[in-house]
Formats: C-alpha cells, structure tokens, sequence
C-alpha cells in the first residue's frame, strides 16, 4: 500500500513546484515520499541493469508517517488532485488544499472534494 501511494504522489504532484504551508508533520510526509520515489526509480534502474549498485532503502516508512499526520497526508491528497489535468478535479484540490491550510476539518474537506467530483461526473452522465 505504501508504494500505491506514492506512486499517486509521484504521478501527480511536480515536487519542484510544491510550496508547503506549515502543517504539522507535512514537510516530514513530504520528504519521505520524495525520497521513496527517488528510491523506487534508481531500484528500477537497477532491476533493469542500468545501474549495478542496490540502492539503499529509505529508513523512514510513509505509512507510519500517513498515520501519524492525517491532516498532512489529507493535504497531500488534494495536491495530487490539484495537479490533475481535468479543469474540475483540479479545482476542487485547490480549493481543498486552501481548506485544510486554512484549518478546517481534513476528513469534511476531503470527503466534500470526492462528493462534489462524483455529482460533477454524475451531472456530465446524464447530460
């Protein structure tokens, strides 16, 4: 499950581009999954042949970290929903991010972020 997500993460989010607001334990959350995607990609060179060292496994696991810090992992959820292509998801990440920064309720934000994705989409079945 830990790599599921941070694979989301790494598909998602430019870390580049990233500006983190002060929430407990998200720059921690952060770096880790950064660095278990940086791990992930030189263990697939290395699996491939590209590289012939094992890289060393990161010591700090994410999931502890997700389950420590909810509220950051919440807001890197709507990062990753921020970044979508579609004009609509990436709305709603936005305006969660701006949420959960802001201090509201993080479980209310994200689950208000999914109905509203799901009555869009429902909308633009049936119409």
């Amino acid at each position: 499950m830990e790599d599921l997500y941070v694979y989301r993460v790494a598909g998602n989010v430019n870390p580049k581009a990233v500006k983190l607001p002060a929430i407990e334990g998200l720059q921690e959350l952060w770096d880790a999954t950064q660095e278990r995607i940086r791990y992930l990609a030189l263990r697939k060179e290395y699996e491939e042949g590209f590289i012939t060292e094992l890289p060393q496994k990161p010591t700090t696991s994410v999931a502890d970290l997700r389950r420590q810090y909810p509220r950051a992992e919440a807001y890197i959820y709507a990062m990753t929903w921020a970044d979508s292509s579609h004009f609509k998801k990436a709305a709603l990440g936005k305006k969660a991010m701006e949420q959960i920064a802001a201090g509201e309720d993080h479980i209310k934000t994200v689950l208000d972020m999914q109905a509203a994705w799901d009555a869009f989409r429902v909308a633009q079945e049936e119409g």
